[in-house]
């Protein structure tokens, strides 16, 4: 397993646990705290960026606001520390397709999508900490239609280039490694992955 899925692993049960945290129901509040308690009980040598993100979530208990700005920084400062060979992009998806790229270090390609974009495998150079988006205007900015970008992966690529087309923001720029059809594996060096902190609306 590499170090970005460790990472993955960890930052999604602490997103997780932090949901129930937040809801208003007593039993989902108990079980969201458990998942957090269960995280730092096993925890072990992990990178100091999956610490932040186990501290960060108890910090959400008390101040949602406050611990989005905490936890935006702390996410801002481990991603740059990543030294590429390239160009740093993040690729938005759910968080079942993320944790298959942390693993696999494989884009699977798409088939392309209307205002001209090609086949290919599809990502961006807009951050996971970039609060002027929020996860609606990010997928619209990108496919022109709402879908789930709930997590990211970042990676370092010399293959990805500008794409053709454009969404509906056409200053967010698309890059994309060409292929010949859909579901074409496309190899990614994976330096991180986690949760898109931007809101939801």
């Amino acid at each position: 397993m590499t170090l970005a899925a460790n990472m993955f692993t960890v930052v999604s049960i602490v997103a997780i646990g932090t949901a129930g945290i937040l809801s208003g129901s007593g039993s989902m509040r108990r079980a969201g705290q458990s998942l957090i308690d269960a995280v730092i009980s096993g925890i072990g040598e992990v990178s100091s960026a999956a610490v932040a993100a186990v501290s960060l979530a108890y910090m959400m208990m008390a101040n949602q606001l406050d611990a989005l700005k905490r936890a935006t920084d702390a996410l801002r400062k481990e991603l740059k520390r990543i030294r590429c060979r390239g160009r740093l992009l993040f690729h938005y998806t759910n968080y079942e397709a993320a944790r298959n790229i942390a693993f696999t270090g494989y884009i699977l390609s798409s088939k392309g999508f209307g205002n001209g974009f090609p086949p290919g495998a599809y990502a961006s150079d807009v951050w996971p900490t970039d609060l002027r988006f929020t996860k609606r205007t990010l997928a619209m900015a990108f496919k022109n239609y709402v879908y789930d970008v709930s997590a990211f992966v970042a990676f370092c690529s010399t293959r990805f280039i500008i794409a053709p087309g454009f969404g509906i923001i056409r200053s967010v720029p698309h890059y994309y490694a060409p292929t010949k059809g859909a579901k074409v594996p496309v190899p990614v060096d994976v330096k991180f992955a986690g949760a898109n902190l931007m809101p939801d609306y």
